[in-house]
Order: C-alpha cells, then structure tokens, then sequence
C-alpha cells in the first residue's frame, strides 16, 4: 500500500511585526484640516444640487436647469458633480482629491473673474479658499518637512 499524504498547515506569512506608529501632532492637524474641507466642499456640493435642480432659490435665478447660459450651467453641474468626489478624495486622504479640490478652487477664481455677472461664487468664497489653499499647502509642507527630518535621523 502507498504510503498517505496527510496536508500540513502552513506557516502564515510575517509581512512586518505590528506596531504602533505614533503620528506627529502636524500630521493629526493635517488629516483632520482635510477632513474639515471635505465637510464644507459636501455642504458646498449640496448647495449646488439644490441650486442645479430649483429646489432652492438663490440670488440668481439662472440656476435652474431650464434658465442660463451654458457656460454657467456647465459650471454648477461640473461643481456639483465635482465637490462630492474631491469631498471624498479628501475625507480618504487620497491625493488626487487633494487635486481635484484645487482645480475646483482654480475653476471659481478663474470663472468669478473672467465672467463675474455669470458667477456662482461670491468674493467671500474666492477669499476663502485662497485661505484654505494657503493653510493646506503650509499643513503639506509641515508635514514633508518632519516627514523628511524624521528620515535622516
């Protein structure tokens, strides 16, 4: 009789012992500074929503679907769409939301001053997201910064 070949568990495979990393104080600001953006672009894009679809009525009456120009219709969809998916880029701590939120921000500076009888955006909104950007890019930079002493040492 040949002899039985009984199966063996295997050993389970060891990527890296578990431990705990402790995050910089710079990098828990950073997350959730993100976090804080990511809330206000989805209260952002819901506004649009609303805007986009006549449920609320705003200070332009161009907002519903059937009334506007192009350009302006275009404009709230492409913001409406696009501040729910940077939102959520941003809530993952993903780059690319990161991306998508500053070409959002790009779009209503550049949309507030070449056309601004069409435009969506206040200047309040324009100066707060100069200063959300410039807050973000100081957070990044902190960030790399340690990131980068923390390497050499």
């Amino acid at each position: 009789m040949p002899p039985v070949f009984i199966p063996q568990p295997l050993e389970p495979i060891r990527v890296m012992a578990a431990t705990r990393q402790a995050f910089d104080p710079a990098e828990v600001w950073f997350f959730l500074f993100l976090r804080l953006v990511s809330i206000v672009l989805i209260a952002r894009a819901l506004y649009f929503w609303f805007c986009f679809t006549g449920l609320m009525p705003v200070y332009l009456p161009a907002y519903a679907l059937d009334i506007g120009s192009p350009a302006q219709f275009a404009f709230v969809a492409g913001s409406a769409i696009g501040g729910l998916i940077a939102a959520l880029g941003l809530w993952l701590l993903a780059p690319w939301g990161a991306v998508l939120w500053l070409v959002l921000v790009v779009c209503d500076a550049v949309f507030f001053f070449v056309v601004p009888e069409l435009a969506s955006v206040r200047p309040f909104i324009v100066l707060l997201n100069a200063g959300l950007v410039s807050i973000y890019l100081g957070l990044a930079l902190m960030v790399r910064r340690r990131a980068a002493a923390r390497e050499r040492i």
